[in-house]
């Protein structure tokens, strides 16, 4: 089950965006493809933490969307504002894993 949901990624990054990383056929948000992007991000978290740690759920809703905004915006450049969130992401998930984030269990 993913961390987020398509309504909880469009409010946080608005609708705009959400339909710029993904257009439905004939216009509008593609509600499908942000389901499945937020799912492959959940694997992504899951991959790191390992059952071994847990995350409150508004912290993985939001690094959830972040790596899935990431994932969309697949021509965005490691500088641009994806590319730092989703960095920031990566070296906070490899933090809770070192045991440096007060996040474990």
């Amino acid at each position: 089950m993913a961390y987020a949901t398509a309504s909880e990624m469009i409010d946080q990054i608005g609708e705009n965006q959400a339909e710029d990383l993904a257009r439905a056929e004939g216009g509008g948000i593609d509600e499908a493809a942000l389901t499945a992007a937020l799912a492959d991000a959940s694997g992504v978290i899951d991959g790191y933490l390992g059952g071994r740690y847990a995350l409150a759920a508004d912290l993985a809703r939001q690094h959830c969307i972040i790596i899935a905004r990431y994932a969309l915006a697949s021509g965005a450049p490691p500088e641009g504002r994806e590319g730092r969130d989703y960095q920031d992401t990566v070296a906070f998930l490899r933090a809770v894993v070192a045991g440096k984030t007060g996040q474990q269990d």
